[in-house]
């Protein structure tokens, strides 16, 4: 009969919804976007936030209020991810700062070497949103900036290293003419190494995995900018303005009035 089927259907969504004691309650929300996309992640935060604001003031207040699911997932993969970013960016820069002061013995050139980089990388990355977000309509996947930062980095600091090594074999003395001589002894060699690195990445921006697309994309964009502005206009520019000042803490030895006799 219709009443028995509908008590055995009350029964079974009973154990599904309800335990046992009738302490612990279950609500399923069924959303129309998808639980793992961006607008998924942002609606399961909406609705955990809706449901504890529902509580309040009411006899079950002091209750446990828990959220899973899909969304649920996405979520905790963005709060690892954000956590596990903060982590290996600040490790990287740290790491990088001191192989960029270990063979310049300075300060000042490594910290501007440094931010060279990291603006170069915020660039490659803003213009991978730009083309694959914007334009072409797909989400960034999540662990693009982090494999795309990495490797712009790690790039980037070894071609500051090679230019400014050459800019350091004058000794604690760098004119502008020293930095002009420095740029086109080690051009051709970065710039090659440069265009031939970001062709082998831009083979993967035909991927039909988007992240590997968006990796490609982002790293080949942070090469080229990082070879012809960073390392042509950028970095030159700054140490032509420093001079000497790029090897600070350490100066150039001050010669005496005896010593300048003595070598006449």
């Amino acid at each position: 009969p219709a009443s028995a089927l509908k008590d055995k259907d009350f029964a079974l969504a009973r154990t599904s919804f309800l335990s046992a004691d009738g302490r612990v309650a279950r609500i399923q929300i069924i959303g129309k976007t998808d639980p793992l996309s961006v607008d998924g992640v942002a609606r399961y935060a909406v609705t955990r936030d809706a449901a504890a604001l529902g509580i309040r003031g009411t006899t079950l207040s002091g209750a446990d209020l828990l959220a899973t699911g899909a969304g649920g997932l996405g979520a905790d993969l963005q709060n690892y991810l954000n956590h596990d970013t903060r982590f290996v960016v600040g490790l990287v820069l740290l790491i990088v700062l001191l192989i960029l002061i270990l063979p310049l013995r300075s300060l000042v050139a490594p910290l501007y070497l440094l931010a060279s980089v990291i603006l170069s990388c915020a660039a490659a990355l803003g213009l991978t949103t730009l083309f694959w977000q914007h334009l072409m309509g797909q989400y960034i996947e999540f662990n693009v900036p982090v494999i795309a930062f990495v490797i712009l980095v790690a790039v980037g600091a070894d071609y500051n290293i090679l230019l400014m090594s050459r800019m350091r074999e004058h000794g604690l003395t760098l004119t502008r003419r020293d930095v002009a001589d420095a740029v086109t002894a080690t051009g051709p060699v970065i710039t090659s190494a440069g265009v031939i690195f970001a062709s082998a990445f831009v083979a993967l921006i035909g991927s039909s995995v988007h992240g590997l697309a968006q990796t490609g994309f982002a790293v080949a964009t942070g090469l080229l900018l990082d070879t012809f502005i960073v390392r042509t206009l950028l970095v030159p520019s700054c140490a032509a303005l420093l001079e000497n000042h790029n090897w600070w803490p350490t100066r150039p030895p001050v010669i005496s009035t005896n010593d300048s006799a003595q070598a006449r």
